[in-house]
């Protein structure tokens, strides 16, 4: 009975989006849980770089850890696949459809006894599958559509907000004089699952910033370094 477990849940286990920008993305739905179950233990599951944000997020009670980098052929892998089904969680939220396959993974060894996440082709890690309409809906979005099939109130949107001394602490950590005097638009490249930007789109995205006369600032995995 799918209904009676969402009413009954006393541990939930969300798993967000490990691409960049996956922990932000996701909060209007720490957000919207923690609404739905307000006296429900929460638990985040991020990599061990990304703790000391997700520590900072008041919709969760506890955040674990582990390294989305290493493999999932090993010892290691499997000894943290074993601690996680025993915590016995009740439900388990996979965010994304181009997360990492040792994500998917990790949702399915927390044996929770519901499962949600969208349809994977070639593995079937969940017991209930999103078939998302389009790859072209906002993520944000396709999260807000998950909670909405369940009866879940998907709720408002997160902001975030960081001070003038903060910010600018920022800008001279990690940008130079000119592009601290300007302003900048972030773009992440880095490829999920998917095909990615081809360089024309890519083109397009930034000289559409500069046109606007703004800076581009690209994220991009190591492996996309070239």
């Amino acid at each position: 009975d799918v209904f009676k477990e969402l009413r009954c849940a006393q541990k939930i286990l969300i798993l967000p989006n490990d691409r960049v920008g996956g922990l932000f993305i996701g909060a209007p739905i720490y957000k919207a849980l923690r609404q739905k179950y307000p006296d429900a233990e929460i638990s985040l599951l991020v990599d061990e770089s990304k703790e000391s944000i997700a520590l900072q997020l008041p919709f969760v009670d506890n955040v674990i850890t582990t390294a989305h980098s290493r493999s999932i052929w090993n010892a290691e892998f499997d000894q943290f696949a074993a601690e996680l089904g025993r915590e016995e969680f009740d439900i388990a939220f996979c965010l994304g459809a181009d997360c990492s396959f040792r994500l998917v993974q990790l949702c399915k060894a927390s044996g929770a006894r519901l499962r949600v996440g969208f349809r994977r082709q070639g593995v079937e890690p969940f017991n209930i599958e999103i078939v998302p309409r389009s790859t072209r809906i906002y993520e944000g979005d396709q999260y807000s559509s998950m909670l909405r099939m369940l009866g879940i109130d998907a709720g408002n949107p997160v902001k975030w907000t960081l001070s003038q001394e903060q910010a600018q602490k920022i800008r001279e950590r990690y940008l130079d004089d000119d592009f601290a005097k300007s302003l900048v638009v972030g773009i992440d490249i880095a490829r999920g699952e998917g095909g990615g930007l081809s360089n024309r789109q890519l083109d397009d995205v930034i000289g559409r910033v500069i046109e606007r006369g703004a800076r581009a600032l690209l994220f991009f995995s190591l492996a996309e370094k070239k």
